[in-house]
């Protein structure tokens, strides 16, 4: 399959295709993907996700959502966060759904194959969103946060742990190159295909600064909106909430 993984920029441009594109890949990453993520991240995936989830109300009413949700691991988080909230987790990719149902194990847990640009959600039935590496695999990002936006509850608060585009364009150069031979090599190493993982360096070009994307957050209706870079500003942490 991964050599149909090409990284073409019009590809990525457009939300259909870009949907389209997103299943091959994750199905291609899938089985390594738990693994992948450690080692790529110098085994900081998991204390940026801890942080991410420590930065979210303790005490919640409603339910908890979380968005490409992949092999689970802020759902796992979840539930130890909020041991009586019923968990929603969500993701394009069903081989990706799948290894999330092996390896959390709680019956507050629904999984569903879902479009993060069209949720099939009710309005304000959330009080959290989470998302980890979700915002940058987005078809469409803004419709993606009004939807986030639209499921919230008033007073409801939405977090998202991504890569980070950074308002300089000399620095964001550099990142880009050492993100394109960091992701290649590994997918090289893994998949035999550079492609796979240079898609990380790729989908950043495509993607607002971390001033453009705060103006993104607060133009579809959220405040109080919070950046937190870890990793020498390649990681961002963004928290923000819905109006009560």
């Amino acid at each position: 399959m991964s050599f149909k993984l090409k990284n073409d920029p019009a590809i990525l441009s457009r939300p259909g295709a870009k949907r389209n594109y997103n299943r091959l890949l994750f199905a291609e990453v899938a089985p390594k993907y738990h693994r992948i993520k450690r080692l790529m991240s110098f085994f900081m995936d998991a204390v940026w996700k801890k942080s991410l989830i420590s930065g979210l109300p303790v005490t919640i009413d409603g339910r908890v959502l979380d968005i490409a949700t992949g092999t689970g691991d802020l759902l796992a988080l979840a539930t130890r966060r909020w041991p009586a909230a019923a968990l929603v987790g969500c993701d394009l990719s069903l081989v990706m759904l799948s290894l999330a149902r092996q390896r959390v194990k709680s019956d507050k847990i629904m999984l569903s194959c879902q479009d993060m640009s069209a949720l099939a959600v009710r309005s304000g039935s959330m009080a959290i969103i989470t998302g980890g590496y979700a915002l940058r695999n987005a078809p469409d990002l803004r419709t993606t946060l009004a939807e986030c936006f639209r499921v919230l509850k008033p007073g409801g608060a939405a977090a998202f742990l991504d890569f980070s585009r950074s308002p300089n364009n000399a620095l964001f150069y550099v990142q880009y190159r050492l993100l394109r031979l960091w992701g290649g090599l590994w997918g090289f190493l893994m998949h035999g295909n550079p492609a796979v993982y240079a898609y990380i360096a790729e989908s950043l070009r495509l993607f607002p600064d971390r001033n453009a994307l705060r103006v993104m957050f607060a133009g579809v209706g959220f405040v109080d909106i919070s950046v937190h870079s870890r990793m020498f500003g390649f990681i961002d942490i963004i928290i923000a909430r819905k109006p009560a």
